[in-house]
C-alpha cells in the first residue's frame, strides 16, 4: 500500500514550461529573410471540455511578435505547428493576417519554395495516441543515431529536435521552386529518400515516418508543449525544443 502522501503512479503532471526563445529561433529558421509567411497550425484537443479548444485554427503570420504570442496562448491546450516551409507572402491576404481563424488551411502549392526537410522518427508505443515514456524514448535513441549518421556520411549535418515523444532531424535546402522531379508523391526523390531510411533504420523501438516530406508539412512548434493522451508521471506531456549550433550547416 502506497504512503498517504505518495500520489498513485497514473496522476497528472504539471504542464511543461513554454520557451519563447525557442519558438522565435524556429520562426526565424523557417523564414529566414524571404519574403513569405510562416504557417501556424494549432490542432484541436479532442480530450478538452472546452468546446473551443477542440477546434482546429490556422493563419499566416509575417509579424514574428504575434506568431510568438498566439504560439504561447495555446501551449498546453493545443498542439502547435509550424509550416516547415514558408508560405507564399499572397496568403496574407486570403484570410485575416497575424491570427488564428478557422478555414482553410495552407497546402502544397501554397509554398513559396522548399527550405527545409524534416526527418521525424516516431517512438513506439504499446497503442497510439499515447505520449511516449522515459523508457521507450531511450530505446529509440538508435535509430535516430542511425539515421543521422547514414546523413553525415554523405556529407549532410542535420539539426537535430526533439518533438517531445521522438526525435527530429532538419536539413537545410538551398530554396528551390516545387517540381515533379522532387516533390511527387509516388516517384519524387523525397519520398524514395524516406522509404529507403524507413526500410533501413525503423525497428522495435522506433519507426522513420515516410509521410512528412510534402512541401506544405506542418512541424511541431518547438518551444511548445506535445499534447498526446494523458498528462500522466509514466507518460507526461514535454516540451519540443530544438539546437541551433553557432554557425547553421550549408544548405
Amino acid at each position: 500500500m502506497k504512503p498517504p502522501n505518495e500520489l498513485p503512479s497514473h496522476a497528472a503532471e504539471a504542464i511543461p514550461d513554454s520557451d519563447p526563445a525557442q519558438i522565435r529561433q524556429f520562426a526565424n529558421l523557417v523564414l529566414g529573410r524571404r519574403e513569405g509567411c510562416i504557417e501556424l497550425r494549432v490542432i484541436g484537443n479532442s480530450r478538452s471540455s472546452d468546446f473551443w479548444l477542440r477546434k482546429t485554427l490556422s493563419g499566416f503570420y509575417d509579424d514574428i511578435d504575434q506568431l510568438v504570442t498566439d504560439s504561447l496562448a495555446n501551449h498546453g491546450l493545443r498542439s502547435v505547428y509550424f509550416g516547415l516551409n514558408p508560405r507564399k507572402p499572397e496568403l496574407l491576404h486570403a484570410k485575416p493576417a497575424n491570427r488564428l481563424t478557422e478555414g482553410e488551411a495552407g497546402k502544397d502549392s501554397d509554398t513559396l519554395a522548399r527550405c527545409l526537410l524534416g526527418f521525424d522518427l516516431d517512438t513506439r508505443t504499446p497503442i497510439k495516441g499515447i505520449a511516449s515514456s522515459a523508457q521507450e524514448l531511450k530505446a529509440a535513441e538508435a535509430a535516430f543515431t542511425s539515421t543521422v549518421g547514414d546523413l553525415e556520411s554523405k556529407g549532410v549535418e542535420p539539426l537535430r529536435g526533439y518533438s517531445g515523444n521522438g526525435r527530429h532531424g532538419m536539413v537545410i535546402l538551398k530554396p528551390y521552386a516545387l517540381d515533379a522531379l522532387h516533390d511527387d508523391k509516388k516517384t519524387g526523390s523525397f519520398g524514395l529518400l524516406f522509404r529507403y531510411f524507413s526500410r533501413k533504420y525503423s525497428d522495435l523501438h522506433a519507426e522513420v515516418d515516410v509521410g512528412v516530406f510534402n512541401p506544405s508539412r506542418v512541424w511541431k512548434a518547438y518551444g511548445t508543449c506535445a499534447i498526446k493522451g494523458a498528462n500522466t508521471i509514466e507518460r507526461p506531456w514535454r516540451t519540443a525544443t530544438f539546437a541551433i549550433p553557432d554557425t547553421l550547416p550549408d544548405p
